[in-house]
C-alpha cells in the first residue's frame, strides 16, 4: 500500500494470521450450508475489534505452488428473482416459486426475532402433495440449508454454495411470512451477454429463452451438467455447443480458462478425462471418450475460428499432440472400441465404436487444421494421412451393403464425415430430413450438433424447422408446452423427472442464429472478418432479429416479409465485409443498395456499414 505521504507498507497472508469460528457452521458442495446468526460478531473485519480469544491460523507446508490468477470474469449475481409466489403444501408447509429455473442463491429477508430454526430446501420441481422433489435423478438428495435466526431484521444467502432450483421449501418457517421474504440471487461467470434472437413465433422465442436459461445454469466457474446433482465440468458440452455459448456471450477469455482446467487434468500418458477438474475420478467410458476428451483439441482451434486468437492452439499444442497419440495407442485397426456412444440417443441400435471412431476422426482432422495454421507442416502432414486411414476404417467397418452406415445417428456422422457415397448422399439427406421434419429424431447429444450442422450445409432448413415448431415427444416444443423454464436434461421435459436445467440438447440454438438469423462466416474466415449473411425463411416465419458481437463489432440481421415482398437488413461492423444472400422464396425482382457489388444469384458483397436488401413479385 502507498499511503498519501509517500510511504508505503506491505500486507501478508501467514502464520501472524487469527481465526475464530464464524456462523457459518457447515458447508458442503452438495448437501448444503448452515448459518447461525446468532454467532455472528459484529465488525469482525474492521480494525479495533478485540481479538483476543482468536487463535494462529496454521500455514499449509506445501505452500502455494498451484494458486494463479483468474483470467476471466468471476462469478456475480447477475439477476435477481422474486419469489412469484409463497405456495402452501397439503401439509402445511410453506414453499417459494421465483417462477424459473435458475441457479445461485435463495436469499432471505426477514424480520424475526431470534431462534428461529429454518430449514430450506431446494428444487425444480414439486410432488403432488406440493412439497420439493429432491431424489437422485433430479437435483439428488439431501439438499438442505438451515438458518438460525438472529433478533430483527436481517438478510441472508448461502456464503460458500449455491443450488439449483426453481422453489424453496421452507420448514419452519412462521405462518405470517410473505412470499417478499425469498429472492432468488441468480449467479453465474459474468460473461457479459452478447446475442439477441427473437422472431414472429412465440415458440421459437420460448425455445431460445429455456435454451439460455440452461446455458446460464450452467455457466460457473466450468460449464458443468447441471447445478444440482453433480456439478461437474462434463467436457463434451463445451465443445460440442461452443457455437452456442459463443453467439450468446463473450467468451473470448473464459474458454482459454475453461482450458487450462482441462489441460491440467490430462495424466501422463496423455489420457483427458470426461470431466475437468477431475474432482471424482471414474472407471471406464465415464472417464474415458473421445467425445468427452476431444474438448482439448477442439477447444482452442473454435477459439482461433471464433476469435482470430491463435494463442490457445499454441500454448496447448503439445497437450493436444499427446491426447491424439493417447487415442491413436488404444485404437485397432483405426478404430477406437471404447466410450459412452451417443449418450441420451432414443435410438439404442447406434453402435458404441462407430460414435468413438467419429471422436477420433474429429481430434485428428482437427490437429490437421491446427497444424497447419502454426505453420507444423510436417505434423499437418502426418495429421491429415492418419484422418484418412480413420475415415477408411470407418467405411470399412460401418458401411452396410446398401451403402448406407445404419440408424439415424450412424448415418449423420457418416455425411459429417464425408463417407457416404456421392451418389447415395441426397438419398439420405432425404430420409434424414423427412425423419426431422416428422418430430421422428432418435439421435442423442453427440449426434445432435453434427444433426444440425450437416441439414445447415445441405439447405435443408424446412426439416429443421418442422422440429423446431414441433410440440410432440420428442422436441423442443414438448418441454416448453409442458412448463420447462430451462431446458431439461431429456426430451420428456418436466413430465419425467430427471434434472430439469441442462443445456447439452441446446445445439438447435446455433441453427437460429446461423440459419434463421443467417450470421455465418465464409469459407476459410477466422474472427468473423468475413461474413456470410445468408438467412433462411421456412415454414410461415414472417421476421427474425439476430444479433452478436465479434472481434471486429456488432453484426446484427433483421428480415421480415409480407404480402409477397421480402425486407432484409444487415448491419456489418468495421473491418469487417460480408457476401449477403437473400433466400429463395420464388420472387424475382430483387433490389441492393447503392455500393452492394453483385455476387451471383441474389447475393452481392458488402463491406462495413448498414444495408438494406429487398425481394418482391
Amino acid at each position: 500500500m502507498r499511503y498519501a505521504d509517500g510511504t508505503t507498507g506491505r500486507f501478508r497472508t501467514g502464520a501472524d494470521w487469527l481465526a475464530t469460528e464464524g456462523p457459518t457452521t457447515r458447508s458442503h458442495w452438495y448437501g448444503g450450508e448452515d448459518h447461525d446468526a446468532r454467532l455472528e460478531i459484529p465488525g469482525w473485519d474492521v480494525p479495533g475489534t478485540d481479538r483476543s480469544g482468536w487463535r494462529p491460523v496454521t500455514v499449509r507446508p506445501e505452500g502455494t505452488g498451484m494458486l494463479r490468477s483468474r483470467a476471466c470474469p468471476p462469478i456475480r449475481v447477475t439477476e435477481e428473482l422474486p419469489a412469484a409466489r409463497k405456495l402452501v403444501a397439503t401439509d402445511g408447509t410453506a414453499v417459494f416459486d421465483v417462477g424459473a429455473v435458475t441457479a445461485g442463491w435463495a436469499g432471505l429477508r426477514l424480520d424475526l426475532p431470534a431462534g428461529h430454526y429454518l430449514r430450506l430446501l431446494p428444487g425444480d420441481q414439486l410432488d403432488a402433495f406440493g412439497r420439493v422433489v429432491q431424489s437422485k435423478p433430479t437435483t439428488g438428495a439431501p439438499i438442505f440449508n438451515t438458518y438460525v435466526t438472529k433478533d430483527g431484521p436481517q438478510t441472508w444467502h448461502p456464503a460458500f454454495r449455491y443450488d439449483g432450483f426453481r422453489y424453496v421449501e421452507a420448514q419452519g418457517l412462521p405462518e405470517h411470512v410473505g412470499a417478499e421474504a425469498v429472492t432468488a440471487l441468480v449467479l453465474r461467470a459474468d460473461n457479459e451477454h452478447i446475442g439477441r434472437f427473437e422472431t414472429s413465433d412465440p415458440l421459437l422465442n420460448d425455445i431460445h429463452r429455456i435454451i439460455d436459461r440452461a446455458v446460464r445454469g450452467n455457466m460457473y466457474s466450468v460449464l458443468t451438467d447441471c447445478p444440482h446433482r453433480e456439478k461437474l465440468g462434463w467436457l463434451e458440452q463445451a465443445h460440442l455447443l461452443f457455437d452456442v455459448v459463443a453467439y450468446n456471450y463473450d467468451v473470448a477469455a473464459y474458454c482459454r480458462e475453461l482450458l487450462t482446467g482441462i489441460a491440467e487434468a490430462q495424466t501422463g500418458d496423455g489420457l483427458v478425462p470426461d470431466t475437468a477438474p477431475e474432482y471424482v475420478v471414474f472407471d471406464g467410458a465415464f472417464r474415458d471418450d473421445p467425445n468427452w476428451g476431444g474438448a482439448l483439441i477442439r477447444m482452442p482451434w473454435q477459439i482461433y475460428r471464433w476469435y482470430g486468437d491463435t494463442t490457445a492452439m499454441e500454448r496447448h499444442y503439445d497437450a493436444m499432440g499427446r491426447y491424439l497419440d493417447y487415442l491413436t495407442g488404444k485404437a485397432e485397426d483405426g478404430l477406437l472400441g471404447h466410450g459412452l456412444g451417443d449418450w441420451f440417443g432414443l435410438d439404442h441400435s447406434t453402435p458404441v465404436p462407430l460414435v468413438s471412431t467419429w471422436g477420433y476422426w474429429r481430434a485428428a482432422a482437427t490437429m490437421a487444421k491446427v497444424a497447419g495454421v502454426l505453420g507444423r507442416d510436417d505434423d499437418a502432414k502426418r495429421h491429415r494421412a492418419l484422418t484418412e486411414s480413420i475415415s477408411a476404417a470407418f467405411t470399412g467397418a460401418f458401411r452396410q451393403a446398401d451403402g448406407g452406415f445404419g440408424g439415424q445417428a450412424s448415418q449423420v456422422f457418416a455425411l459429417d464425415m464425408g463417407v457416404v457415397p456421392d451418389e447415395l448422399v441426397p438419398a439420405a439427406l432425404d430420409r434424414l430430413s423427412r425423419d426431422v421434419r416428422e418430430g421422428a429424431i432418435t439421435v442423442g447429444e453427440i449426434a445432435l450438433p453434427a444433426l444440425y450442422q450437416v441439414l445447415t450445409r445441405a439447405g435443408r432448413h424446412e426439416a429443421l424447422w418442422g422440429f423446431a415448431t414441433s410440440t410432440s415427444h420428442p422436441s423442443y416444443g414438448y418441454q416448453v408446452r409442458h412448463g420447462a423454464t430451462a431446458l431439461t436434461e431429456a426430451w420428456d421435459g418436466p413430465t419425467r423427472g430427471l434434472s430439469q436445467n441442462h443445456y447439452m440438447l441446446g445445439a438447435i440454438d446455433a441453427w437460429f442464429y446461423r440459419g434463421l438469423g443467417g450470421i455465418g462466416q465464409a469459407p476459410g474466415s477466422r474472427g468473423f472478418r468475413r461474413l456470410l449473411v445468408a438467412p433462411a425463411a421456412p415454414g410461415d416465419l414472417e421476421s427474425v432479429r439476430a444479433a452478436t458481437r465479434t472481434p471486429y463489432g456488432q453484426v446484427g440481421v433483421a428480415w421480415q416479409r409480407s404480402g409477397g415482398e421480402f425486407a432484409l437488413e444487415v448491419e456489418v461492423p468495421p473491418g469487417s465485409s460480408a457476401e449477403v444472400r437473400l433466400p429463395d422464396l420464388g420472387l424475382t425482382r430483387h433490389a441492393a443498395p447503392e455500393g452492394a457489388v453483385a455476387a451471383g444469384e441474389r447475393a452481392w458483397q458488402v463491406g462495413a456499414g448498414h444495408w438494406t436488401f429487398g425481394a418482391s413479385k
